[in-house]
């Protein structure tokens, strides 16, 4: 049998054990701009969430964005950036002592073409009926800040510019 003495010598040694992670205090603020990738322009009330700490912002009209979270001491970041009519934005912030690292998410979605491309115009055996496309924005640029563009979300323009360009190769 366990005497509440030594439960409860046990149950302060764990406490002090774990007190040292609890009681540190992880702050990550990220600080940067969303700009629209196909004109180069800012992009004004784009939703801004820092997804471990619940901070929502949305973009000033310069783009700007700012957004704050006390997290644990092993938590990376994870950045979702999304505006309606645009491609949304996943990043996750890796930080160790030597260097940061930031994942982006890449996910591709087929769409089918209205009628076949030939790849070869002489040869109407070989076609294509569609293409794949990226679901996600995938451009930015770090430094002291980051710099997002966000792809608007136009999957017609976007196949038919692969069309275009498919065609223009051909010739």
């Amino acid at each position: 049998m366990v005497s509440k003495g030594k439960l409860t010598r046990k149950h302060l040694f764990l406490c002090i054990l774990l007190l040292p992670l609890q009681a540190c205090s992880f702050s990550v603020r990220v600080i940067g701009w969303v700009f629209d990738k196909e004109t180069g322009l800012p992009i004004e009330g784009t939703t801004v969430n820092l997804l471990e700490g619940g901070d929502i912002q949305k973009t000033a009209s310069n783009g700007l964005f700012q957004v704050f979270s006390e997290t644990g001491p092993f938590q990376d970041p994870i950045l979702q950036i999304s505006k309606p009519g645009y491609k949304p934005f996943h990043l996750q912030i890796e930080r160790n002592k030597e260097e940061t690292r930031y994942m982006i998410k890449s996910e591709q979605v087929f769409v089918e073409y209205d009628t076949p491309v030939y790849p070869d115009l002489n040869n109407r055996k070989t076609f294509s009926a569609g293409t794949w496309i990226n679901k996600w924005s995938q451009d930015f640029k770090n430094g002291d800040t980051l710099s997002i563009y966000l792809e608007r979300e136009d999957i017609k323009t976007e196949v038919d510019r692969l069309v275009r360009k498919q065609n223009t190769f051909n010739r």
